[in-house]
């Protein structure tokens, strides 16, 4: 993700992408990661590049024509691995 372009959008996909990393085991080791990678502002860099990564999965859901017709015995939490929090 770029500094050019909406900053608001911006904004809320970085929360996004926080939020998403909290949530979700994939996104969590992904952001783990990258924050290893780097030794300079990680915290900031990691959360762009999974912001990057969530805007590739929300683009990929965008392009489909829809939702499969029959989803798995989970329903959504089948699909996109969504983990309940205790608490």
């Amino acid at each position: 993700m770029s500094k050019t372009g909406n900053e608001y959008l911006r904004y809320y996909l970085i929360e996004a992408s926080n939020a998403l990393r909290v949530h979700n085991a994939e996104y969590k080791a992904y952001y783990e990661t990258k924050f290893q990678e780097v030794t300079l502002h990680q915290h900031k860099r990691a959360l762009a590049l999974t912001a990057r990564k969530l805007v590739r999965l929300v683009f990929a859901l965008l392009k489909r024509p829809a939702l499969p017709s029959k989803l798995p015995a989970g329903g959504l939490d089948g699909i996109f691995n969504f983990q309940e929090q205790t608490g």
